[in-house]
C-alpha cells in the first residue's frame, strides 16, 4: 500500500512535492475510508485533482519513469525529464522517493540522478 510519494525536479515539479497518503485527525465519523498499519491510519483511496496544466499528467509520468528505471535501469541519454524552469535545474539532481507498507512493515525506496 502506498503511504507517500516525493518528486523534486522533474517536469513540472520544480520544489520537493509530496502526495501523502497518512490520514489526518479530521477523518472520525468515516472510519471505512481508512485503514491503521501498526499505530498509522492511512486512507484506503485519494483522488488527484486540480486546474489544467497542475501537474496532474506529471504525477502519473513520475509513477512510470520510477517503476521503468526500477525494472529497467537509468536509461542512457533520457530526454531532459528535469523542471525546465529555471537553466540550472539541468544539473541538478531529481529526487524521487516512495513510502510503502507490505505485510504490515513500512519500506522506503528512493534515489536521486541528473536527467540532462
Amino acid at each position: 500500500m502506498l503511504i507517500k510519494a516525493t518528486v523534486k525536479n522533474f517536469k513540472s515539479f520544480e520544489d520537493l512535492v509530496e502526495l501523502n497518503m497518512i490520514s489526518s485527525s479530521k477523518i472520525r465519523s468515516h472510519i471505512d475510508h481508512k485503514t491503521k498499519i501498526k499505530q498509522t491510519s492511512i486512507l484506503k483511496n485519494g483522488v488527484i485533482y486540480g486546474a489544467n496544466a497542475a501537474g496532474k499528467s506529471n504525477l502519473v509520468m513520475f509513477f512510470d519513469f520510477f517503476k521503468w528505471t526500477l525494472l529497467n535501469g537509468m536509461p542512457a541519454g533520457e530526454p531532459n525529464l528535469f523542471c525546465r524552469n529555471k537553466e540550472n535545474n539541468k544539473y541538478k539532481a531529481t529526487e524521487f522517493e516512495l513510502t510503502f507498507t507490505v505485510n504490515k512493515k513500512f519500506y522506503a525506496y528512493g534515489y536521486k540522478a541528473i536527467l540532462s
